[in-house]
């Protein structure tokens, strides 16, 4: 066990950060399912998929155990999609509770259904009770599911060896920084351009050369994901660690197709540490070097694994 965030003596704690649960791991019950691989926008790139046609095996679902308060589907739908929920407390333990089955209520509009671009957040589930082992079982019965990741929120700071951790923008491990004359980042809610929703609602976005964050974690891995536009202007960014020499991206060069209606979630950045070197405490810190003509990054979580 390990925190993501070693050094608390000068970052807030808040509440425990989201840990991911990947599409191809052990999230799927049925035999209706397939492997959708270089998948663009999606996490890892891949997605996995349902469709209900009747002469699919009727018994596909997600299944979901963990203890924690709060929990996340991330996905891509078609518009006539349904689905049910079932929570099972306490699974095979003397206190086992089984909740009645509720329809799942996902929170994607229309107009962004079967767009390129970012993956629709379909459905949050919280107030979970956080002492208890829970299974969730998602049960689509009509239309096609796209799963792409589930992520829940533990009920403590502590994680296993192996999860990955996912930091939202407004986490107080996210420490935001103005560079000279600079405005900084600005919280922002979605965006209507965009063919999808942000993680937990909002972006972090910033026009002003030298704005730049930092995080601290201990872990073997570390990734920025964010949303860019193709739009006119030029985009580059410096992704700093204590160890190491900086890696300076151009996202956009002013060379690209430029298209104002195009955004894509990308992985920005990732970097994989030894495994000597997983066990220290590392310092992430991100800059804009540059943002020219109609280019605006939007920044979304930040992941890590423990070493």
């Amino acid at each position: 066990m390990t925190t993501t965030n070693s050094d608390s003596s000068d970052s807030p704690q808040g509440p425990p950060p989201f840990v991911i649960l990947d599409d191809t791991s052990e999230l799927r019950v049925g035999d209706g399912w397939s492997q959708l691989h270089d998948v663009e926008n999606a996490y890892n790139r891949t997605l996995s998929s349902l469709n209900t046609k009747p002469d699919r095996a009727i018994d596909n679902r997600v299944s979901i155990r963990f203890r924690g308060t709060g929990l996340r589907l991330v996905g891509r739908a078609t518009t006539n999609l349904k689905m049910n929920y079932t929570i099972h407390s306490d699974p095979g333990g003397d206190a086992e509770r089984e909740s009645e089955t509720f329809p799942v209520e996902w929170n994607v509009s229309t107009t962004v259904v079967g767009q390129d671009g970012l993956a629709p957040f379909i459905w949050s589930l919280n107030d979970i009770l956080p002492f208890r082992d829970n299974v969730v079982t998602i049960a689509p019965h009509e239309g096609e599911l796209q799963l792409d990741y589930v992520a829940f929120m533990p009920a403590s700071h502590q994680v296993n060896r192996r999860d990955v951790i996912l930091v939202d923008n407004t986490h107080p491990y996210i420490q935001y920084k103005n560079g000279e004359d600079a405005a900084g980042f600005t919280l922002v809610g979605n965006i209507s351009s965009t063919a999808g929703l942000p993680f937990g609602g909002t972006w972090m976005r910033t026009s002003q050369t030298g704005s730049s964050f930092e995080t601290k974690f201990r872990g073997s891995k570390v990734a920025v994901y964010g949303a860019l536009h193709y739009a006119v202007g030029r985009l580059r960014v410096r992704y700093s660690l204590e160890s190491g020499s900086p890696a300076v991206i151009h996202h956009f060069d002013s060379t690209h197709k430029a298209n104002g209606t195009k955004w894509t979630m990308e992985r920005l950045f990732a970097h994989t540490f030894s495994a000597e070197d997983a066990r220290n405490n590392h310092r992430l810190r991100v800059t804009i070097l540059e943002c020219t003509g109609d280019q605006v990054p939007y920044l979304s979580p930040t992941g890590c694994s423990p070493p």
